[in-house]
């Protein structure tokens, strides 16, 4: 059995894409990762991608109503 560390790119950049969650598969298969060449500039991408859609997510649903009250 091969360690990790004895992995080829494609082999790496294979079980990266299967631990994706389905945003980023969706994003990866509409070639947002055709111009990253290394495992590790796929690896940053997708943490970045990540990031944003966790940012964007939680700006949506807000800060729930009622939950902080600021009256005296």
């Amino acid at each position: 059995m091969a360690a990790e560390s004895e992995y080829d790119e494609g082999t790496l950049t294979r079980l990266l894409q299967g631990g994706m969650s389905k945003t980023l598969q969706d994003a990866w298969e509409a070639g947002e990762t055709d111009n990253l060449n290394t495992t590790l500039a796929i690896t940053r991408w997708a943490i970045t991608k990540e990031n944003k859609h966790s940012i964007m997510d939680h700006i949506r649903k807000g800060r729930p109503t009622g939950k902080f009250d600021t009256t005296p």
